[in-house]
C-alpha cells in the first residue's frame, strides 16, 4: 500500500550565497530557481518541482547543499568550464521577454528540440564522459549526489522507498545497490513520452 511509503526527492539543498555563485560559475550560468522556471517558460512546459510530493509521503531531501557541493571541487580541484555556456542560456533568458510572440515560438520549438535530442541520447556510454569533459563539475553534481542517494536507501529505516531523481542518476545508483547486496533487481521500466 502507497502509505507505508517514504518519498526521497532531489533539489539541491540551499547554502550560503557564496556557495551559490561559486556554483554558477563552475557550471558556467545561474543555477537559482529561477533559471529553471525561465527555461521551462522557454520551452512552454511546466517545471514540476516535487513540492507538489511533499503532503502525499513522509518526504525526505537525499540531495547535497550548495557548501557540498563546491566544498568537494575545491577538495578536487574543479575547475570552471572553458566554453561560453553559460552566454547562451543567460542571452535568451536576458532577451526572452522582449521576443516577438514568432521569435517565442521559434524559441520554443528550438529548446524542445534540444530536450528531445537529450532525452534520446542519454543513456549512450559517451554521453556522461563528453558532458564531463565540456563541464568538470558534473562528476559531482552526478556521482556525489548519488552516492548520497545510496547511502540514504541503506541508511533507511523504510524499506519501501518512492524516488524522484533524474534519470542519469538510476544506472549508477542501481548498479551499486546490487553490489551492496545482490538480491537487488529491477522488476519493470515503464517509457513516457515527455515532450511530443
Amino acid at each position: 500500500v502507497w502509505q507505508d511509503y517514504v518519498f526521497f526527492y532531489e533539489w539541491v539543498k540551499p547554502g550560503s550565497e557564496a556557495s551559490l555563485e561559486k556554483l554558477s560559475n563552475l557550471v558556467g550560468t545561474d543555477v537559482s530557481p529561477e533559471m529553471y522556471d525561465t527555461l521551462a517558460d522557454i520551452a512552454g512546459l511546466s517545471f514540476q518541482g516535487d513540492e507538489i510530493f511533499l503532503n502525499i509521503l513522509p518526504s525526505v531531501n537525499v540531495d547535497l547543499s550548495t557548501d557540498e557541493i563546491v566544498a568537494i571541487a575545491e577538495k578536487n580541484n574543479i575547475i570552471a568550464p572553458a566554453g561560453e555556456q553559460a552566454i547562451i542560456i543567460d542571452s535568451v533568458k536576458k532577451y526572452y521577454p522582449t521576443m516577438s510572440p514568432f521569435q517565442k515560438n521559434i524559441a520554443q520549438v528550438l529548446s524542445r528540440g534540444m530536450m528531445n535530442v537529450l532525452l534520446r541520447t542519454y543513456t549512450s556510454k559517451n554521453f556522461i564522459s563528453d558532458i564531463q569533459s565540456e563541464l568538470p563539475v558534473f562528476s559531482i553534481l552526478l556521482d556525489e549526489r548519488n552516492k548520497n542517494i545510496v547511502q540514504s536507501v541503506i541508511d533507511s529505516p523504510s524499506k519501501k522507498i518512492y524516488i524522484h531523481y533524474g534519470a542519469l542518476h538510476f544506472s549508477w545508483v542501481y548498479a551499486e545497490l546490487k553490489k551492496l547486496d545482490p538480491k537487488w533487481e529491477e522488476v519493470a521500466r515503464t517509457y513516457y513520452t515527455v515532450i511530443r
